[in-house]
């Protein structure tokens, strides 16, 4: 759905479902990159594949923006709103519970804070966040 429209606002996307990001770059001239291999996955694992991207984006010289997408991290964090983020859960949305009924962050709230830190130290570079959903 989200490639569809992409495509229908005549921006170009290249779909891959493999590769590491520097081969990925020396292929495509990408301004804008959005990399959802690691959704749903552990938060390290999120961390590690954001910073593949960032360093891959500075040793190639791109200028790409690198948008990070997490899932669920708004209703943990409450409603906000700044320049660089944005969190408007429903009204009805309650953070995630563990087995004892204890409220818990999504795995994504460390990518989320990992974001915005590369948001201060990655210079020029304009790193996005995007917080989708949880359900």
């Amino acid at each position: 759905a989200l490639e569809a429209r992409l495509n229908a606002l005549e921006e170009t996307v290249s779909r891959r479902d493999d590769g590491e990001p520097a081969a990925l770059l020396a292929e495509v001239a990408a301004t804008q990159v959005v990399d959802l291999r690691g959704l749903g996955s552990d938060a390290e694992t999120r961390c590690v594949l954001a910073m593949q991207w960032l360093q891959s984006l500075e040793a190639s010289g791109s200028e790409a923006s690198l948008w990070l997408i997490t899932q669920g991290v708004g209703v943990t964090l409450g409603a906000m709103d700044t320049q660089s983020a944005r969190f408007m859960p429903p009204e009805d949305a309650a953070p995630p519970e563990d087995a004892a009924g204890r409220s818990r962050p999504p795995e994504d709230a460390a990518l989320w804070g990992f974001g915005r830190s590369l948001q201060n130290e990655a210079g020029s570079r304009q790193v996005r966040l995007l917080d989708l959903p949880a359900n």
